[in-house]
């Protein structure tokens, strides 16, 4: 038999799938999740409060590097599929991001102490924008490999929980630490350049750490055999990839999901300051309180979906998630211990809306074509994670115009009646109603899972 025509269970007699490897593997969260969570929790509140820009403009300071993420990631995505060579088709692009990706991120909360106002502005969007082409060069085609490394749908689930466990770890880490160093380090502009150096060093360690077992993993991909076409066109990959109905439910309901992760962690420091009147080692207490419940409940939904399938497990995560949620709504001055107690119930829930409909996606783009999705992994997972991008950045884009249009006062002044009624609104009934709205599309998908007998 040629050498380049493998059995349909090659991956599954290639490198194991030990601990290790996977931990080497999953360590490159700890540097993704500074990214994720830094901006998203401190970036709003830094522009607003610290640099004094208005709300409303600090909102479109959030979203317009992710509006260039989301063209920039599937044009990484389709040259991820398409490079060949011995390095393989997704470590150069990594090699490069987690290069390249410290330096933008520690400029990005260190704009030089000569720039005010609208020089400030630009030049912390440009810090972002550098940071996120790095991180996009990175994630994306490290987001791909779980559909390479195994076709059996419990092993993606166990690549992701490990992933999303070291991503929990890394949240927790960076979510927590963030507040507490820029305080440490004495706040103001001072404090949050020192956090941000600080946390740079930590995520390119993370990122370059992960670069040996991502090697190692590449053999299995190589195990497949001949290398498979992509995609011809980037327009005509992506019209491909949204013309899977199944596809379609799950990227728009995750697209909700983390439209509520947005706009809630970007008001979590109002609400901390404002709602709740406490300080910033409050908002480390909180962020935290939730990181450790989501890293100890991911052995849980990964049983939870072999026992239920992964999409109705989705469908409850969401569901857990969004009434835990609305109980951020009854916190009030001096309510830290009821904050706390929320914030690890919706930890909970969060967990499965980030392992579920990721361990999820590969299998439901394989449905249709096994061997088109296996050599159009980088461009599937791009938009997969573009939609994700997108949401996040436009529920803290939303919440930062929607706080100025209530009268927000930048600075850290003395706020009217109306921006600290809109603050609970935007941190708690607002996201729950966005994770209710992503449970229709989790049904549509399970029902049609069904019907086509795919593997629950």
């Amino acid at each position: 038999m040629d050498a380049a025509v493998k059995t349909p269970n090659a991956l599954e007699q290639a490198t194991p799938l030990r601990p290790r490897l996977l931990a080497g593997y999953g360590l490159a969260n700890i540097g993704l999740a500074c990214f994720l969570i830094t901006p998203q929790l401190l970036l709003l509140y830094f522009l607003t409060d610290t640099l004094a820009v208005p709300a409303a403009t600090a909102g479109v300071v959030l979203l317009l590097p992710k509006i260039w993420e989301v063209v920039f990631d599937p044009v990484v995505g389709l040259w991820s599929d398409r490079l060949r060579g011995r390095m393989g088709r997704r470590w150069p692009l990594m090699a490069a991001g987690a290069a390249l990706f410290p330096l933008g991120f520690a400029a990005m909360f260190a704009p030089p102490t000569h720039l005010t106002g609208f020089g400030a502005v630009i030049w912390v969007m440009a810090a972002y924008m550098a940071a996120t082409t790095a991180y996009a060069l990175f994630s994306i085609p490290y987001a791909a490999m779980p559909g390479e490394i195994s076709r059996r749908q419990q092993d993606r689930t166990r690549v992701v929980a490990w992933r999303v466990g070291f991503l929990a770890f890394g949240l927790m880490v960076a979510g927590g630490m963030s507040p507490m160093l820029v305080e440490m380090a004495g706040g103001g502009r001072p404090g949050y350049a020192v956090m941000g150096l600080l946390l740079a060093l930590m995520a390119g360690g993370a990122l370059l750490g992960s670069l040996r077992a991502v090697w190692k993993l590449q053999d299995r991909q190589r195990d497949f055999g001949a290398p498979l076409k992509p995609a011809k066109a980037l327009a005509a990959g992506v019209r491909a990839t949204l013309g899977n109905p199944a596809y379609r439910f799950l990227w728009i309901g995750y697209a909700f999901q983390t439209v509520a992760m947005g706009a809630q962690s970007a008001m979590m420091p109002y609400a901390v300051t404002y709602q709740i009147q406490a300080s910033s080692g409050v908002l480390a207490q909180l962020f935290l309180a939730g990181a450790v419940v989501q890293v100890a409940a991911m052995p849980l939904w990964v049983k939870i979906a072999d026992r239920l399938g992964a999409t109705r497990a989705a469908i409850g995560a969401a569901t857990a998630y969004a009434l835990a949620t609305l109980g951020y709504v009854w916190c009030g001055p001096g309510d830290v211990a009821l904050a706390t107690a929320v914030a690890a119930l919706a930890g909970l829930g969060q967990a499965g809306c980030y392992v579920l409909p990721f361990a999820l996606m590969p299998s439901v783009v394989a449905a249709r074509d096994q061997k088109e999705a296996e050599a159009n992994l980088g461009l599937l997972t791009a938009v997969w994670v573009s939609g994700e991008k997108l949401g996040l950045a436009l529920g803290g884009a939303a919440a930062g115009v929607l706080l100025g249009l209530a009268g927000y006062v930048s600075g850290g002044q003395a706020q009217p009646a109306s921006a600290l009624a809109a603050i609970p609104l935007l941190f708690a009934t607002g996201p729950a109603l966005m994770l209710a709205c992503s449970a229709p599309l989790l049904f549509k998908l399970d029902r049609l899972r069904r019907r086509q007998g795919q593997p629950l």
